[in-house]
């Protein structure tokens, strides 16, 4: 089994999904945070949320460059 060097959503996604684009399963999780975080806009709870969900997704995204290098 993979072992990931930092926990991340995409890194569990990457374990059970294998696409081509190995940065895809980073890049659908912090697309998925960006859309929990524009819900939250939408519906008028607040702007906390959504620059913590933002902030959570450019984490993810910085992962997964990183697992690429390393794995490249």
């Amino acid at each position: 089994m993979r072992r990931l060097e930092y926990f991340s959503l995409g890194g569990v996604l990457a374990l059970v999904w294998t696409p081509r684009l190995r940065t895809l399963p980073w890049i659908v999780a912090a697309l998925m945070l960006i859309g929990m975080g524009a819900w939250d806009i939408t519906t008028r709870v607040g702007r906390t949320d959504f620059v913590l969900m933002a902030s959570i997704a450019g984490y993810e995204l910085i992962i997964g460059l990183t697992e690429e290098a390393t794995a490249g």
